[in-house]
């Protein structure tokens, strides 16, 4: 991606401040992309030899393509696909998006800081078509999160400390697949912000 010019820049913050979101395109080379489908790969590579020596099931399906092969190893056992990969995303191959420089730029002048951290908190999750309930990403605020729990290391914030520090956070979504109404796109209710971190219900499954 080019260097971010000041009157894209602009642009993203009269989005992010009227909207609540702002769409990036073209921000990760076909390079970094294949780099981290590679290595998502392994991990779905080791999810399927497990259900093979499971006898689960009776092949890898390592000739399926990438956005479907979870959906086809689990095709009679929805229920049971993985739903979230976390601590799994400790990779080499997906470092480039992590600490990618073009979003990085772009997070230091929204923000209006020379030093970001990343939160590690990032996540993928695996898209299944005739997802369970237990696959489904239910309506949130992602500071609706941050702001009522405790894991995330802010338990000790005053109210004014917290709403200072949801103020200097920027969340990132990529999707490594193409993302349509059909399979699972993002979906923003836009100036939903403004009004506000909503009351969040915790879901049991």
């Amino acid at each position: 991606m080019a260097e971010l010019k000041d009157e894209d820049l602009q642009k993203i913050k009269h989005s992010l401040e009227k909207d609540g979101y702002y769409i990036v395109r073209g921000l990760l080379s076909d390079d970094v992309l294949r780099q981290a489908e590679e290595e998502l790969n392994k991990l779905v590579d080791k999810i399927a030899q497990e259900q093979l020596d499971a006898k689960r099931i009776d092949s890898l399906y390592e000739d399926e393509p990438f956005e479907k092969r979870i959906a086809v190893i689990f095709k009679d056992r929805l229920n049971e696909a993985p739903k979230i990969f976390r601590s799994e995303l400790h990779l080499p191959g997906l470092y480039p998006i992590f600490f990618n420089k073009s979003l990085i730029d772009i997070a230091e002048r929204v923000l209006g800081t020379d030093e970001v951290r990343l939160y590690p908190n990032y996540t993928c999750r695996p898209k299944v078509s005739g997802a369970t309930e237990r696959h489904t990403v239910l309506w949130h605020q992602d500071a609706g999160y941050t702001h009522s729990t405790s894991w995330h290391g802010l338990a000790n914030y005053s109210e004014q400390e917290l709403d200072t520090a949801l103020k200097c956070m920027m969340n990132v979504w990529i999707p490594l697949v193409d993302a349509t109404t059909s399979n699972g796109c993002m979906q923003f209710i836009p100036g939903s912000h403004l009004s506000g971190i909503q009351k969040h219900l915790e879901r049991n499954e």
